[in-house]
């Protein structure tokens, strides 16, 4: 096909190529998207190089997404900018590698965050397709990193997100890099890094504003930014931030809507604005019917729960009840992860009640276990643990955890933590005076 005499329309006018009764066939959607996209992409060429006589930005954009079906002209048309054959569209050029990673991403779609088995061939499948078909690798990678992060798994969770982040880039697509970026910087909030946190959800915060983004792609990175923010002692610009996630999410479903609720209901606690925390969090419970989104419904009651038992003066009923709600949710659904929050938030309970021996059981049969806690939660664990020594009179190893914890916290900028362990250290100091303080070391 000479490409000095071509002209878009010529092929579908003499006949050439396949009929349009086997146009649907040989060129499936999405599949032809994809490879056309590939095929670009290789070549570092922009839309803005295909567009031309019979062929649109919008239709071009539509093509490569699998919205609109391909035409025997359009393929030539594509061929000839491209400089490739028209056979360079064919799925049957397709590896084995791709049509395994193709049925595999299908499953995974069908099985959820679970994988069912799917996670080591899903893997390999990732591995196997080399630096073909980019598309499918970031949502394979996607797929994996949500089932490291569903079970607890935070370091693998990050070593398979930096491949993903590798893939946004070569795709160079500004709302994969974003949804790359924003998974990477929980990653790190899990993993107790608050500044690789603020650094990745900064980063992802820019590109979305910079390519102006809607609310639903603006508010997951608000989320974890205004978290990390707080976490780190930078609350007037958490408090800023906070605003903005507010405000966006009327624009949102009412599952993000109680996620921004939460989050902003979070740093009014760490200002001391108890009744406001207390008021949006009970907003967000009510956002989220059970029937709705079970997993969001359950994560939400055991959060607020937190919450209420982290309060000056615990609210242990409320508390109570929306661990008791929570539980048959967490026995149906709930990961290895969920099951030791539960158990956490429980010992908590228990010492807020009093009730120092189911206390220290709770604690010692999750201290027993393969930990999961993201890095937040691990370390008021610990502090729970060096609480339940000193009310047992051990005050040395209890202060001593404490401390640990002081330093941990401070180490990683978790300057709010760091406050309140140092507070506990002084009111246990305080009642023991100098020959407790002695003893303490």
């Amino acid at each position: 096909m000479p490409q000095q005499n071509f002209t878009p329309g010529r092929q579908a006018e003499t006949g050439a190529g396949p009929q349009p009764s086997t146009i649907a066939e040989r060129w499936r959607q999405p599949a032809f998207g994809q490879r056309l996209k590939r095929l670009r992409m290789q070549r570092e060429m922009p839309q803005s190089s295909l567009v031309g006589d019979g062929m649109s930005t919008s239709y071009l954009s539509r093509l490569e997404r699998g919205e609109r079906p391909a035409t025997a002209r359009a393929a030539a048309y594509l061929a000839d900018r491209l400089g490739v054959p028209l056979e360079a569209f064919d799925e049957a050029r397709e590896t084995s590698a791709l049509r395994t990673l193709a049925r595999l991403l299908s499953l995974a779609a069908a099985a959820g965050p679970d994988l069912a088995g799917l996670r080591d061939p899903l893997f390999e499948a990732v591995e196997a397709a080399g630096d073909q078909a980019p598309e499918l690798r970031w949502q394979a990678l996607w797929f994996l990193a949500e089932h490291s992060a569903v079970h607890g798994r935070h370091t693998e969770e990050s070593h398979t997100l930096e491949a993903l982040l590798a893939v946004s880039d070569e795709l160079r697509e500004p709302e994969l890099q974003v949804r790359a970026l924003t998974r990477k910087a929980r990653c790190h909030r899990e993993l107790g890094d608050p500044q690789q946190t603020l650094r990745c959800a900064t980063d992802a915060l820019a590109i979305a504003y910079e390519h102006g983004f809607d609310a639903q792609d603006v508010v997951p990175v608000l989320l974890v930014l205004v978290s990390a923010e707080a976490e780190t002692g930078h609350l007037p610009a958490a408090t800023i931030h906070a605003a903005q996630l507010i405000e966006l999410s009327v624009k949102v479903s009412n599952s993000l809507r109680a996620m921004a609720l939460w989050t902003s209901a979070t740093v009014q606690s760490w200002q001391g604005d108890r009744q406001a925390a207390l008021s949006m969090a009970e907003e967000a419970l009510r956002l989220v019917p059970s029937h709705d989104n079970l997993m969001l419904w359950m994560r939400l009651r055991l959060a607020a729960a937190a919450l209420y038992l982290r309060l000056a003066d615990p609210r242990t009923e409320a508390a109570e009840e929306l661990l008791r709600e929570a539980a048959p949710a967490v026995e149906l659904i709930g990961t290895e992860l969920h099951h030791q929050e539960l158990t956490a938030l429980e010992a908590h309970l228990a010492y807020a009640k009093g009730d120092l021996d189911r206390a220290a059981a709770l604690a010692m049969r999750l201290a027993d276990t393969d930990l999961r806690l993201a890095s937040h939660d691990r370390s008021r664990f610990e502090i729970l643990r060096s609480q339940i020594l000193i009310a047992r009179g051990d005050l040395t190893q209890g202060i001593a955890g404490l401390r640990r914890e002081a330093q941990r916290a401070h180490d990683t900028h978790n300057l709010d933590l760091a406050a309140d362990i140092w507070r506990l250290v002084a009111e246990t100091l305080t009642p023991h005076g100098d020959a407790g303080a002695a003893r303490a070391g």
